[in-house]
């Protein structure tokens, strides 16, 4: 029975549905493997539930209301979060005793199996807590006592070298970067410059430990790397002197290697503070503005949105900006 990664998960109709349980197969659900607070019954992921059964406690706190739920084969508690704290405004609050359903995640708190409220229904009809009994068995029997496989066509394999090829590339480009960082700056270049760079290629063989076996190979995903790399958000376009002699040949467009401290933190943080300036105190600059500024400039227009709002998130990191509330 093959476990599957998160990105497969999708693919089961379970890790999407409220899955159906008892309360006594809900407690004795395992974890997924190397996946902590996802469960599993046999190798379908299992996130989200529903269970049936009726109130035997209430406990109301500052900012959540604790139930117990009883089937007959077992109890959990269930957590419904306040909107407001200390006020029951726009929440389904059953009575003692009352039949629920409840929909919601499976988690554990200080070790005990309980489901965060997502939905509470109470219960009218005496005859759902039965339908319920039947549909768990239905399920258990034809669902859950079967293992999850990939549909055909679908190779777990092929998907894992495809994601083994990815890993490398992006190997490949971390050290390409680290390599042109660390020469004299500022260091510009052009892609055409850098697939001739004998130098770099030789750093890079030694790092990934190639043979010259391998070194056509090397070659094609150098090239597919290099031509990548303002595409990417590693390079940035810059002006070359015109009485530079690379500036009357042929290969005209020009990079040096894009770097949080030299190029994005001091346009980000000089934004910040002159749109704070400007701004009602405590507001803050909206990440969206600092974006579309930075994409203002002609040198960043193409740079990927995710690149900025990384370079944001570092700032955010290094206490350099916080966020406020909106």
């Amino acid at each position: 029975m093959e476990f599957y990664p998160p990105k497969f998960w999708g693919l089961d109709p379970l890790f999407s549905a409220k899955a159906k349980f008892n309360i006594s197969e809900l407690l004795a659900l395992k974890d997924y493997p190397e996946f902590p607070g996802v469960y599993c019954v046999l190798n379908h992921p299992i996130i989200s539930v529903h269970a049936v059964g009726d109130v035997v406690s209430i406990h109301r706190r500052q900012k959540l209301i604790n139930y117990e739920v009883d089937d007959g084969s077992g109890v959990i508690g269930c957590v419904q979060w306040r909107k407001v704290e200390d006020s029951d405004k726009g929440l389904v609050i059953p009575r003692l005793g009352s039949l629920v359903s409840v929909y919601g995640r499976l988690s554990e708190y200080r070790n005990e199996r309980q489901i965060k409220i997502a939905a509470l229904v109470v219960e009218t009809d005496p005859n759902v807590e039965p339908l319920h009994w039947l549909q768990t068995a239905h399920l258990r029997k034809n669902i859950y006592s079967k293992p999850f496989h990939l549909p055909p066509g679908i190779s777990f394999t092929r998907i894992q070298q495809e994601e083994d090829k990815k890993s490398s590339r992006l190997m490949l480009m971390d050290l390409i970067v680290q390599h042109l960082s660390k020469r004299p700056q500022p260091f510009t270049f052009t892609l055409g410059e850098l697939l001739r760079d004998e130098s770099l290629k030789k750093y890079l063989m030694e790092q990934l430990q190639l043979s010259e076996v391998t070194v056509s190979n090397f070659d094609e995903a150098f090239g597919r790397v290099v031509i990548s790399l303002p595409r990417e958000g590693h390079a940035v376009p810059v002006q070359v002197a015109a009485s530079s002699y690379r500036a009357a040949a042929q290969e005209t467009r020009y990079y040096e290697v894009l770097t949080n401290e030299r190029h994005l933190f001091p346009l980000i943080l000089k934004y910040i503070r002159q749109k704070s300036s400007q701004c009602k105190q405590g507001t803050g600059v909206p990440e969206r503005w600092i974006i579309e500024y930075v994409k203002s400039k002609s040198t960043y227009s193409e740079l990927p949105t995710l690149r900025i709002a990384r370079a944001i998130e570092a700032l955010e990191t290094a206490s350099e900006i916080y966020q406020a509330s909106p």
